[in-house]
């Protein structure tokens, strides 16, 4: 039993480590992705940054749809 309340406590932190880590990650793309389109539109090529978004949402929306069919599909376990 001891052992199974450290074993939960470990995953806890790990898993709170990964959220963190995950979102240093995403800060820092985030960045570099403002600074990369503030470039684009500073030499007037601001379409490429609109396209890149446009991937960005898409995947994003596509993962969230997949994510809401799969919940909806599931068959009730008994």
């Amino acid at each position: 039993m001891f052992f199974y309340i450290i074993n939960m406590e470990r995953k806890a932190t790990f898993s709170q480590e990964v959220s963190a880590v995950k979102k240093i990650t995403l800060f820092i793309g985030m960045v570099l992705l403002l600074t990369a389109m503030y470039y684009l539109y500073k030499y007037q090529l601001g379409a490429i940054s609109f396209f890149i978004l446009s991937i960005i949402f898409f995947s994003l929306a596509k993962k969230e749809f997949s994510s809401k069919s799969t919940k909806k599909f599931k068959k009730p376990s008994r």
